[in-house]
Parts: structure tokens; C-alpha cells; sequence
């Protein structure tokens, strides 16, 4: 049979009170570290989205407008056999190239963004990883 005496009540209220501690010192500020890096992370997660989106729409921007330039390209074709080809072959190449340099700045600009969300995170973690190695030994004191 259990006996319940005094030592029984004042563990009880000693666990009790060091559960209040943890959450207050540990729990409580370690959960909102981890809460604000994934809102980080999901802000960050959310810019790439959009970035991603920004140059597919570009790409469908610059493909839309060359199926134009080689439309044009093919009527001038039509209507004037003689210089029409090298107007046709400046116009695509000029297009073509307008589109690559798009393009490679919408790329460039995505590969810049990367790093930049990649430090983020990292600085975060590091962040975290010092919150929780000073609370760790600030109540290993």
C-alpha cells in the first residue's frame, strides 16, 4: 500500500514547481524561436514561389512575344520574297536573344535570392542553437 506522507506532498510541489520554471524559462521561449523561424521560413518559401511564378510569366511573356515576331516574320515572308528572310532571321535572333537575356536575369535574380534565404535560415538556426545553449546552461547553473 502507498503511504502518503509529508516527502510525498513536498516532491509533488517541488515537481510542480519545476515544471512551472520549464515552461516559463524553456518551453514557453523555445517555442516561439521555432514559431518565428517557420514563419520565416514560410515568408522565405513564399518569395521564391512568387519569384518562380514572376519568371514563368516572363518566359511565357517572351515566348508569346516571339511567336509574334515569327508570325510578323511569316507575312513579311509573304508579301516580299526578296529581303524578307534576313528581316526574318534579325527579328528571331532579336527576339531570341531579348528572350535568353530575360531569361538569364530572371535566373540570376532567382540563383541571387537563394543564398540570401539559405543565410537567413542559417543565421535563424544559429539563433536558435544559442537561445537554447544559454537557456540549457543558464538552468544547468
Amino acid at each position: 500500500m502507498v503511504d502518503l506522507n509529508f516527502t510525498l506532498w513536498v516532491q509533488l510541489v517541488n515537481f510542480l514547481v519545476l515544471l512551472i520554471l520549464l515552461h516559463f524559462l524553456l518551453f514557453k521561449p523555445l517555442l516561439k524561436h521555432v514559431e518565428d523561424r517557420e514563419r520565416t521560413i514560410e515568408g522565405i518559401g513564399k518569395d521564391a514561389e512568387r519569384i518562380r511564378r514572376q519568371s514563368e510569366k516572363i518566359l511565357e511573356e517572351y515566348e508569346q512575344q516571339l511567336e509574334e515576331a515569327r508570325s510578323a516574320s511569316s507575312q513579311i515572308i509573304l508579301s516580299a520574297k526578296g529581303g524578307a528572310e534576313e528581316k526574318y532571321r534579325v527579328i528571331v535572333e532579336n527576339a531570341r536573344k531579348n528572350l535568353r537575356e530575360q531569361v538569364m536575369t530572371a535566373r540570376k535574380k532567382l540563383n541571387d535570392e537563394i543564398p540570401k534565404a539559405k543565410s537567413m535560415l542559417e543565421e535563424d538556426a544559429h539563433r536558435v542553437r544559442d537561445i537554447l545553449v544559454n537557456k540549457i546552461l543558464e538552468g544547468a547553473n
